[in-house]
């Protein structure tokens, strides 16, 4: 990785404050052995698991004494490859450089509170757990790097420059609570799942970690086969998980992206959290392939959100959005992406689907796609509608419901289609065409009666249909009715329904017509 010259120095002073000397024997007498893992696979899981909890414990710091007032002790390469081959920790020394590039590792390899200038681990294979807790480094270069057990990289500090690229994580990471203060690359490693994963100790942990930095954090092309986890990390640069394949949960809830994150082309086969998350600036999604959940509920997306060219693959009915209570600037979405997978509408959860169909159709008002708007308020105005008569056994409102639904959904989509107007009237005026048909003898007087009747029966039909269009668009006040035949009552229903069906397409046709 590229320095960045206005901030990296040509030669870093690798000369540290040195609150008092230890001798470097002292250290190797003081160096403790892990836990030895046996053959049985069930022993060797133990121990891991012990392992890690050794190292949680050594996070913390010795107890009543903070990590940076720990001595430090500027250390030979000879006794660190010693130390390492012999699977000894290494705590509170300074190396300049450390190369290890092919060299393979049996045993445990454990630095604490340690200091390196420049450390190289290219092609280096480790087959036992790795750990480096409270370190700090000017410089990492790791590429094609194989840890065939738990690596542990805890409460670390990255000066500048951090490269991890094309590494085989074989049993899981624990990549924690670490300050990056330059550009760091994961780019094509693979992250195997974790032979101890628990809630606690996921397949690929990156929680907590704070890169404060210009240069870009990078996961370009990495293939997470188990749980990831960057819960509550602060990303300070922009952020790359391009052609990313997540194939079990990826877990970003409560992170926060001050700067731009790109998943352009990512894959997530399982569930996608990004609940309670921060996004300053873009958020790209363009081009990504979703089976499982995408949980966006109260993220806060305060630039424009992309999911153009996202689709949709496989069978799983768990698949879908979440959008309750997301506050978004702008999103730049297909509606056939929206369309059948919001989970809260597959889950029959009404009030929450109208919410999130209120915040679609707001974000399609502000980029001026209307029809989009249209559909997304008609899908709003439905679930309000199922919403409000939910197991409602009253009577009226089992009335009022249908008619809520023959009126407004049917009759004129709540205002959106003026042409659900036109044929909600055409069907009314045939409906009741056809029951004048049969009346003709009692609504037209006797001398018109006898005219009707003698022609065929299309134009009786059609005098039948001109009678109904009549009275729906402008009463029965032309029309002679025989007040004692029954057919008569229904004039008055028929005007009725012309009065509303002319009026909601009066008002869904100015609103199209204004608005284009």
């Amino acid at each position: 990785m590229m320095d960045n010259p206005s901030t990296t120095p040509s030669e870093p002073n690798m000369t540290p404050h040195l609150v008092s000397v230890t001798p470097f024997e002292e250290l190797q007498n003081n160096a403790t052995l892990p836990p030895v893992a046996s053959n049985t696979e069930g022993q060797e899981i133990s121990a891991e698991n012990n392992a890690i909890e050794e190292e949680e414990n050594d996070t913390k710091g010795p107890p009543g004494k903070e990590a940076e007032d720990v001595p430090i002790q500027e250390g030979s390469i000879e006794s660190v490859l010693d130390l390492l081959q012999k699977g000894k920790k290494i705590q509170n020394i300074l190396i300049k450089r450390l190369n290890l590039q092919r060299k393979t590792f049996d045993q445990p390899v454990h630095f604490e509170n340690c200091e390196f200038g420049q450390i190289d681990l290219t092609r280096t294979t480790f087959q036992n757990t790795v750990t480096f807790s409270r370190c700090k480094f000017q410089r990492v270069n790791a590429h094609q790097t194989i840890f065939e057990k738990y690596a542990t990289i805890s409460r670390c500090e990255f000066a500048y420059s951090a490269t991890f690229k094309k590494n085989n994580f074989k049993d899981g990471i624990r990549f924690i609570a670490n300050r990056v203060l330059c550009g760091i690359t994961f780019n094509g490693s693979r992250f195997s799942r974790y032979s101890g994963a628990s809630n606690k100790n996921p397949d690929a942990n990156f929680s907590d970690n704070s890169y404060i930095t210009q240069a870009q954090v990078n996961f370009h092309q990495c293939i997470f086969e188990g749980l990831v986890k960057h819960w509550g990390s602060v990303f300070e640069a922009w952020a790359e998980f391009k052609e990313t394949v997540f194939q079990d949960i990826a877990d970003f809830r409560s992170v926060k992206f001050n700067e731009g994150v790109f998943f352009t082309g990512a894959t997530f086969k399982k569930q996608a959290l990004f609940r309670g998350s921060v996004f300053e600036l873009r958020t790209d999604f363009n081009e990504c392939v979703f089976e499982n959940e995408m949980d966006f509920s109260k993220a806060k997306l305060r630039d424009f959100l992309y999911l153009q060219d996202a689709k949709w693959q496989g069978n799983d009915p768990k698949a879908g959005f979440r959008f309750h209570n997301m506050l978004v600037e702008r999103m730049i979405v297909d509606r056939e992406t929206l369309k059948d997978h919001l989970l809260s509408e597959k889950e029959n959860n009404y009030m929450e689907t109208a919410d999130e169909y209120a915040i679609i159709r707001t974000n399609f008002e502000r980029i001026n796609r209307y029809d989009d708007e249209d559909w997304a308020y008609l899908k709003q105005k439905q679930n309000q509608r199922r919403c409000l008569y939910k197991n409602s056994k009253n009577p009226w409102k089992k009335i009022r419901e249908l008619s809520e639904w023959l009126v407004l959904d049917l009759g004129c989509g709540y205002g959106t289609d003026p042409f659900r107007a036109i044929r909600s009237s055409l069907i009314v005026v045939c409906l009741f065409a056809i029951l004048y048909f049969f009346t003709l003898q009692g609504i037209l007087p006797p001398d018109q009666y006898a005219t009707v009747s003698s022609l065929n029966p299309v134009f009786k039909a059609a005098a039948a249909f001109n009678i109904s269009l009549i009275v729906f668009t402008s009463g029965y006040a032309d029309i002679k009715v025989v007040p004692e035949h029954w057919a008569g009552l229904f004039f008055p229903i028929e005007f009725m329904f012309g009065i509303v069906l002319i009026g909601l397409f009066v008002v869904s046709f100015s609103r199209k017509v204004i608005r284009s």
